[in-house]
Protein backbone atom coordinates (compact mmCIF):
# COMPACT_ATOMS: atom_id res chain seq x y z
CA UNK A 1 0.00 0.00 0.00
CA UNK A 2 1.37 3.39 -0.90
CA UNK A 3 1.22 6.34 1.45
CA UNK A 4 -1.30 8.04 -0.85
CA UNK A 5 -3.88 5.28 -0.39
CA UNK A 6 -6.61 5.47 2.20
CA UNK A 7 -5.79 4.77 5.82
CA UNK A 8 -4.61 1.20 6.37
CA UNK A 9 -6.84 -1.33 8.04
CA UNK A 10 -5.76 -1.74 11.64
CA UNK A 11 -7.00 -4.45 13.95
CA UNK A 12 -5.43 -2.96 17.08
CA UNK A 13 -7.12 -1.88 20.24
CA UNK A 14 -9.40 1.14 19.94
CA UNK A 15 -8.51 3.86 22.43
CA UNK A 16 -10.10 7.16 23.33
CA UNK A 17 -8.73 9.68 20.80
CA UNK A 18 -8.11 12.40 23.40
CA UNK A 19 -6.23 9.97 25.68
CA UNK A 20 -4.08 8.76 22.79
CA UNK A 21 -3.33 12.35 21.75
CA UNK A 22 -2.30 13.27 25.32
CA UNK A 23 0.08 10.29 25.37
CA UNK A 24 1.47 11.35 21.99
CA UNK A 25 2.14 14.88 23.30
CA UNK A 26 4.03 13.35 26.26
CA UNK A 27 6.06 11.05 23.96
CA UNK A 28 6.96 14.01 21.75
CA UNK A 29 7.98 16.09 24.78
CA UNK A 30 10.26 13.26 25.89
CA UNK A 31 11.94 13.54 22.47
CA UNK A 32 12.33 17.32 22.79
CA UNK A 33 9.41 18.32 20.55
CA UNK A 34 6.78 20.75 21.84
CA UNK A 35 3.28 19.90 20.67
CA UNK A 36 -0.14 21.32 21.44
CA UNK A 37 -3.29 19.30 22.06
CA UNK A 38 -6.08 20.97 20.08
CA UNK A 39 -9.85 20.96 20.63
CA UNK A 40 -11.73 17.77 19.85
CA UNK A 41 -13.33 18.14 16.40
CA UNK A 42 -15.36 15.75 14.20
CA UNK A 43 -14.79 12.83 16.58
CA UNK A 44 -11.03 13.25 16.41
CA UNK A 45 -8.32 14.53 18.69
CA UNK A 46 -5.76 16.87 17.12
CA UNK A 47 -2.10 17.57 17.88
CA UNK A 48 -0.25 20.52 16.34
CA UNK A 49 3.55 20.23 16.10
CA UNK A 50 4.71 22.78 13.53
CA UNK A 51 3.26 24.78 10.65
CA UNK A 52 2.20 22.12 8.16
CA UNK A 53 2.25 19.25 10.66
CA UNK A 54 -1.11 18.50 12.23
CA UNK A 55 -1.92 15.02 13.55
CA UNK A 56 -5.42 13.59 13.88
CA UNK A 57 -6.43 10.61 16.00
CA UNK A 58 -9.68 8.73 15.52
CA UNK A 59 -9.02 6.14 18.24
CA UNK A 60 -7.49 3.57 15.87
CA UNK A 61 -4.87 5.58 14.00
CA UNK A 62 -2.78 8.69 14.24
CA UNK A 63 -2.74 10.27 10.74
CA UNK A 64 -0.79 13.17 9.25
CA UNK A 65 0.27 14.51 5.86
CA UNK A 66 3.92 13.95 4.94
CA UNK A 67 3.91 15.65 1.57
CA UNK A 68 2.03 15.71 -1.71
CA UNK A 69 2.01 14.07 -5.10
CA UNK A 70 0.73 16.99 -7.13
CA UNK A 71 -2.52 17.98 -5.44
CA UNK A 72 -2.89 14.60 -3.71
CA UNK A 73 -1.72 14.55 -0.08
CA UNK A 74 0.58 11.74 1.02
CA UNK A 75 -0.50 10.37 4.39
CA UNK A 76 1.41 8.49 7.05
CA UNK A 77 -0.16 6.61 9.95
CA UNK A 78 0.66 4.91 13.22
CA UNK A 79 -1.54 2.89 15.58
CA UNK A 80 -3.33 5.05 18.16
CA UNK A 81 -2.47 2.52 20.85
CA UNK A 82 1.26 3.00 20.11
CA UNK A 83 2.13 6.67 20.66
CA UNK A 84 5.83 5.82 20.87
CA UNK A 85 5.91 4.65 17.24
CA UNK A 86 3.89 7.67 16.15
CA UNK A 87 6.24 10.02 18.02
CA UNK A 88 9.33 8.45 16.44
CA UNK A 89 7.88 8.90 12.95
CA UNK A 90 6.63 12.40 13.69
CA UNK A 91 9.99 13.60 15.04
CA UNK A 92 11.51 12.74 11.66
CA UNK A 93 8.85 14.76 9.81
CA UNK A 94 9.13 17.61 12.33
CA UNK A 95 12.90 17.81 11.76
CA UNK A 96 12.37 17.84 7.98
CA UNK A 97 9.85 20.69 8.19
CA UNK A 98 12.01 22.73 10.58
CA UNK A 99 14.96 22.38 8.20
CA UNK A 100 12.81 23.44 5.22
CA UNK A 101 10.93 26.25 7.00
CA UNK A 102 12.84 27.33 10.12
CA UNK A 103 10.67 30.43 10.64
CA UNK A 104 7.34 28.69 10.00
CA UNK A 105 6.62 28.30 13.70
CA UNK A 106 3.69 26.45 15.16
CA UNK A 107 0.55 28.46 14.45
CA UNK A 108 -2.63 27.01 15.81
CA UNK A 109 -4.80 25.70 12.97
CA UNK A 110 -8.10 27.33 12.17
CA UNK A 111 -11.23 25.18 12.06
CA UNK A 112 -11.12 25.34 8.25
CA UNK A 113 -7.63 23.81 8.37
CA UNK A 114 -8.92 20.99 10.59
CA UNK A 115 -11.73 20.25 8.13
CA UNK A 116 -9.24 20.07 5.24
CA UNK A 117 -6.96 17.74 7.23
CA UNK A 118 -9.59 15.05 7.88
CA UNK A 119 -8.81 11.99 5.74
CA UNK A 120 -11.71 11.25 3.44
Amino acid sequence: MSATDEAPEYAGRRVLPHDAARLLVAELAARGVDADLQPFFQGRAWVSLWGGLLVSCDGLLFSWITGANGATPIWDHAPADDPSTAAAKLVTRYDELRAQHPTHGRPLPEVADLRAAVPQ
